[in-house]
């Protein structure tokens, strides 16, 4: 891993990025909540193929907008942020999620720690955005977990570090496991990919799928192209997150050396963490 000693960031050198399918009145209660939790910087809407267009929605809130015709999934638009975002920090905020105060800024500052790549709080499931009213920021001093499962609902990237990763995540993915990928990337790479145990965001249960049929079709692709890869299988257990239907390939082509690395790894993450 490459040093970065005496790396510092300001607030304003942050980008916060929701991609978007339609669910607008979801949409609309992310982008407030993001403006309402304190955060002042760079707010981008990606428009993936809604109808009708989320352009008003970006205006109200002082967000640049970007359009896609069509819905080209959610993995190749996060590949465009992460090469083409200008500041050192991106959260990439999914639309049926909602932040607590003063989050975003706390997380770009988390990330001027040595070897820090990314960080994400927990997730607070619910069945309706629209009635949650518990959003006050957790004042307590942040716990972070370098072993814990992935979770892809606000994940804050220091680019810098995540852009010396295989970055980019496989084309052939479209809609799943672009976290797990980034993740693995950074795991993999030495770098410290946490969730923070005592900070937390609200999710909405089933909002991303809805009732479209190419997406959920694309998901049962993706999850089909992951049980037979072996790259994205190990990408999966190093972000903690490796389903049991994908885990008779990836063992089968790890045999028992690849088992004893990963447990390896754990360890050392463990271990780390304690001191």
């Amino acid at each position: 891993m490459s040093s970065d000693r005496g790396r510092s960031s300001s607030l304003s050198d942050h980008t916060v990025a929701i991609v978007a399918h339609g669910q607008h009145a979801l949409v609309a209660l992310c982008l407030a909540r993001v403006r309402q939790s304190g955060f002042s910087g760079a707010l981008v809407l990606v428009d993936n193929g809604s109808a009708p267009p989320l352009e008003a929605l970006a205006r109200q809130h002082d967000a640049r907008y970007v359009r896609h015709a069509q819905n080209r999934f959610v993995n190749p638009v996060w590949n465009e942020l992460v090469a083409g975002t200008a500041t050192a920090r991106l959260t990439l905020l999914n639309s049926d999620c909602l932040v607590r105060d003063g989050y975003l800024d706390e997380a770009a500052r988390l990330l001027d720690r040595p070897g820090l790549a990314l960080v994400a709080p927990r997730a607070l499931h619910t069945t309706d955005l629209a009635r949650v009213d518990d959003l006050a920021a957790e004042r307590e001093p942040p716990v972070l977990d370098a072993t814990a499962r992935r979770t892809g609902h606000a994940m804050t990237l220091d680019l810098g570090r995540y852009r010396r990763c295989r970055h980019q995540i496989p084309e052939r993915f479209r809609l799943w496991f672009g976290d797990d990928w980034i993740w693995g990337q950074l795991r993999d790479h030495g770098y410290t990919a946490a969730v923070i145990e005592n900070r937390t965001c609200h999710h909405q249960t089933s909002a991303s799928h809805g009732d479209d049929a190419a997406i959920h079709a694309q998901a049962e692709k993706d999850k089909a192209l992951a049980r037979a890869s072996f790259e994205m299988s190990r990408m999966c257990m190093l972000a903690g997150s490796l389903p049991p239907e994908s885990r008779a390939p990836l063992l089968l082509r790890a045999g028992l050396p690849g088992r004893l690395l990963h447990g390896l790894w754990r360890w050392k993450q463990r271990r780390s963490s304690r001191e």
